[in-house]
């Protein structure tokens, strides 16, 4: 006879499982990576499309932030993200960077901090027209039959 609606009872007492034997391999690792590394890939190469500026700042500050032991220092952080600007806009821009604030005068060299290098990126590599296009859009947005400003003016 067939107990559909209640769950099956196995037959006789359960007891532990079985000793597992010991495996000579090691670990499995998952991603593929060394174990001492981080697991946030690194960015792509920055060369000057205004496009993907942001997402390169992202994926840098993740990889930076992932692999401490890799970058411990601000010195580090610069020299990795000034590594992966390279080719087009990017690189005329690198070699003003370069020579303008890391080499000194009597030929050392001063590493900026990745903030300034960001600083430096966004402020030479933002889309040209964004704050006037955003002024734009703002002023031509609307809420129903309102544009925008009227109802910024409303509150």
């Amino acid at each position: 006879m067939s107990n559909l609606g209640s769950p099956i009872e196995p037959e006789g007492p359960l007891g532990p499982p079985p000793p597992r034997p010991e495996s000579p391999l090691p670990p499995l690792n998952l991603f593929g990576r060394n174990e001492t590394k981080g697991l946030a890939r690194k960015p792509t190469v920055f060369s000057g499309d205004r496009k993907t500026l942001e997402k390169f700042i992202r994926d840098s500050s993740i990889y930076a932030s992932a692999n401490e032991k890799d970058l411990p220092t601000p010195q580090t952080k610069t020299q990795f993200l000034l590594s992966y600007i390279d080719g087009g806009e990017a690189d005329t821009w690198k070699e003003y960077f370069f020579n303008r604030y890391v080499v000194q005068p009597n030929g050392s060299y001063h590493w900026p901090t990745p903030e300034e290098v960001i600083a430096s990126l966004r402020a030479n590599f933002t889309k040209e027209d964004e704050i006037e296009e955003s002024l734009r859009k703002l002023e031509t947005m609307k809420q129903g039959s309102r544009t925008a400003e009227e109802i910024i003016n409303e509150f």
